[in-house]
């Protein structure tokens, strides 16, 4: 049997969101308090351990390295040590488990720290998701994983053995929200200094007269000019000439959330909009999957490699540019039925194809081949 410890954290935007709650529900127990955390569904939540688990010959444990009650728990329950900060208190757990794989999924930890601490012959994996990865900074581990096969090829040509690992949908949210369709049509997400299209697109539809309801969980809401989202763009982003969009963005947002609270919204809509990053080439993000889990029909920028995922305008619809856009958003809108039957068919190709436990099983195929 393989023992697999995953490293994961929580994105710095949601560290006040997951205190308050602790706050609010006080757990007692590690178990409680671990639960707690990942039936929000931020990011991938315990996907991968969760799925590997239900397998005879995997053993796997999750780690969230900055989160300070849970890991505070984890050593009350397991270590006599107190006073330990996060890099004393993992390991602490690397030694408590002995795993013989490690996947990290966050930043905050050096594969020098790690490498250190791991057992001799410990075979360590790490995630790469960005478009410009970490070359330095990641070329030593024994194996990156990575959604674009562009940056695979990048760690292959500096020696650094690379793997594809797409993302997935999560089933078990489905039993925290309500597919109900309430709403015509939704974006959820955020916008950040890599989204200067996206950014163009929603201001353009928030002006186009659609049914279009906007969840912006990284943006402040209603017609303050000197709100947090506008200060921000002045002083940190320097962003002065998105200044207009930026706050006509604002004005038409309803607040979004993360997690638990961006599921509710895309399983509520007849169709939702899905945006890659600017320099993103494939379609590789994890919207193409969360959305279609519901049945609700997506509506994805045309990237190359969608068709590896769905057939394109069956089971998944594509635009190329704002104006075809609005037009199948004015079509959908005016033909609820098509949404609805694309939205279906979506969903019949992610639960056949595209949900985390056929994913880990491509990992432990990737695993067996490595190690």
């Amino acid at each position: 049997m393989l023992k697999l410890l995953r490293i994961s954290y929580i994105p710095p935007k949601i560290v006040p969101f997951i205190q308050h709650q602790f706050v609010e529900k006080k757990p007692t127990t590690f178990k409680e308090a671990y639960r707690l955390f990942f039936d929000n569904f931020i990011a991938i939540s315990d996907a991968i351990t969760f799925e590997l688990n239900k397998l005879e010959d995997f053993e796997a444990i999750e780690v969230v390295i900055n989160h300070t009650q849970l890991q505070e728990f984890w050593l009350k329950e397991n270590s006599q040590k107190t006073n330990l900060n996060a890099l004393e208190i993992l390991h602490e757990q690397v030694n408590f488990y002995q795993p013989d794989v490690i996947l990290v999924n966050t930043g905050l930890i050096q594969e020098t720290e790690i490498r250190a601490m791991a057992p001799r012959g410990c075979f360590i994996m790490a995630w790469d998701g960005f478009v410009k990865p970490l070359l330095q900074q990641n070329k030593k581990y024994d194996l990156i994983l990575t959604c674009l096969d562009s940056i695979q090829h990048k760690f292959e040509k500096i020696g650094t053995k690379s793997a594809l690992l797409p993302f997935a949908f999560d089933p078990r949210v489905l039993n925290f929200v309500d597919s109900t369709k309430t709403e015509t049509c939704t974006f959820s997400g955020s916008i950040s200094a890599v989204h200067q299209s996206r950014l163009n697109f929603l201001h353009k539809l928030t002006k186009s007269g659609l049914d279009f309801n906007l969840y912006l969980g990284n943006y402040d809401t209603g017609l303050n000019p000197f709100s947090r989202t506008i200060l921000r763009e002045i002083i940190q982003n320097k962003n002065s000439r998105n200044l207009l969009k930026i706050f006509q963005l604002q004005a038409n947002n309803n607040k979004g959330g993360w997690g638990l609270e961006m599921y509710k919204i895309l399983a509520r809509s007849v169709s939702t909009l899905n945006f890659h990053g600017d320099e993103v080439e494939k379609a590789c993000n994890i919207r193409l999957f969360e959305a279609t889990g519901f049945g609700t029909c997506l509506v994805t920028d045309n990237k190359p490699g969608l068709e590896d995922f769905y057939k394109k305008d069956e089971e998944v619809l594509t635009f190329d540019h704002i104006d075809d856009l609005i037009d199948k958003l004015k079509y959908l809108e005016n033909n609820p039925q098509i949404a609805h039957q694309i939205g279906e068919a979506g969903k019949a190709k992610v639960f056949s194809s595209h949900l985390w436990e056929h994913r880990v099983q491509d990992l432990v195929s990737i695993i067996h081949k490595h190690i």
